[in-house]
């Protein structure tokens, strides 16, 4: 991902490699600590749920975040994007929070209703348990609330007791008018999941966990995209490939107009903007703070096409040093409209 603020500081993942992919399947695993990847990645999530570039907007995108621990990590690193998507993290133990001290825990679609998907797919309906929430393991499984756009999709509940449930495992929301995505944000990693049996409380063979795991991302990709209407990997939206011969004769690609995110970011005192353009014409490139204001003017006439880059220093149209926040770059190119966020530091 994107790793930490350093300009040297890059592994080749960014915001316009991620708008090559409709989703994005993030598992922690049974971590369960404060700190897991770097608060840039969140971000990158972020920008990457609202862009307008590369079809951002127009093609169904689906954010599904997975693990015991990672909503307990986003209140640390990622309070931002943990707002944005509608989760509360109110515990990252759910034994402890409940008093369930039961090896397995039942996780279904809440009893009083209101969920956006049940435990349900175009194969049938299906239950399952997460094992290990008490000895021999004692795994810790996050504790989620529901705030502003978040809808409770499933809850703990005693395996000894059915009708007691306990706050949310999952948490799911959806702009489906502005930035067109669905997100999920689950407190049980997937491998700690089992099919429920007809006999035991949960038998985690590697069948079951299998089984559970499978009906559970089934049920989450049907519901992001519809069914039958998984997306395919065929096709880079971030560009295209000229179906005629190009004019040096050869077989280059062809660039999508496109503002790209800037590097490094966050910097300081300096960072480079790059921007691609399909065909020659006018190109305005501007700087605007957090309350809308432009504070800088980086491009504002003709270009030729492809690729370009222009260092931003951080100063505004009179030279002034501008103070460490969010600031918004803005392109209008060939008819429309792009934007990326970047952050200055101290």
């Amino acid at each position: 991902m994107a790793r930490g603020a350093s300009e040297f500081a890059n592994n080749g993942c960014t915001l316009g490699q991620l708008l090559g992919y409709r989703g994005i399947l993030l598992n922690t695993g049974t971590s369960n600590i404060s700190s897991m990847l770097y608060p840039e990645d969140y971000m990158m999530f972020s920008d990457w749920l609202s862009a307008d570039i590369c079809e951002g907007m127009t093609t169904r995108q689906g954010l599904i975040l997975n693990g015991n621990g990672i909503a307990n990590t986003m209140k640390v690193q990622a309070a931002a994007l943990l707002t944005q998507i509608g989760a509360i993290h109110l515990d990252d133990r759910y034994a402890d929070y409940s008093g369930d001290e039961a090896y397995c825990v039942r996780i279904e679609a809440p009893a009083a209703g209101g969920e956006l998907y049940g435990t349900a797919n175009s194969t049938g309906d299906y239950e399952y348990d997460a094992f290990g929430n008490w000895c021999p393991i004692k795994y810790s499984f996050d504790v989620l609330g529901a705030a502003g756009p978040g809808v409770g999709n499933r809850v703990y509940a005693r395996v000894d007791n059915l009708g007691s449930e306990t706050q949310f495992a999952q948490i799911v929301s959806e702009d489906l008018t502005t930035d067109n995505y669905r997100t999920i944000l689950d407190g049980v990693s997937y491998h700690l999941l089992s099919s429920v049996d007809p006999v035991d409380e949960c038998l985690p063979s590697e069948a079951r966990i299998i089984e559970a795991a499978a009906n559970e991302l089934r049920s989450a990709l049907e519901w992001i995209y519809g069914v039958g209407n998984l997306p395919g990997l065929c096709e880079n939206p971030c560009t295209s490939t000229d179906s005629g011969t190009p004019p040096n004769g050869g077989g280059s690609e062809v660039l999508a107009t496109s503002l790209q995110p800037a590097r490094p970011n966050p910097f300081n005192p300096r960072t480079t903007l790059a921007f691609r353009l399909a065909e020659s014409g006018e190109v305005d490139v501007r700087v605007f703070d957090a309350a809308g204001r432009r504070v800088r003017t980086i491009a504002d006439g003709p270009w030729d096409a492809g690729a370009h880059e222009v260092v931003w220093d951080g100063t505004d149209d009179a030279g002034h040093a501008l103070s460490a926040g969010v600031y918004w770059v803005k392109m209008q190119a060939g008819g429309f409209d792009y934007a990326t966020r970047v952050v200055r530091l101290k």
